[in-house]
């Protein structure tokens, strides 16, 4: 899970966001966009595995 954070810090929020200590006092600070951002990607991952799955399934 750390090293997902870690991912999604560095490519999906804006360059303050590289160290954990800051990204985290902006998600206090600000908790309903991180938030939102972190739950759209891992639904996006998750439907995007979950496609992956049914194809190789199909296939």
């Amino acid at each position: 899970m750390s090293v997902s954070l870690k991912g999604l810090n560095v490519s999906y929020l804006s360059p303050e966001y590289r160290s954990p200590t800051s990204a985290l006092r902006d998600f206090l600070g600000n908790g309903g966009k991180s938030l939102a951002v972190l739950v759209i990607h891992l639904i996006s991952v998750a439907v995007a595995s979950g496609s992956r799955l049914r194809t190789r399934q199909v296939a």
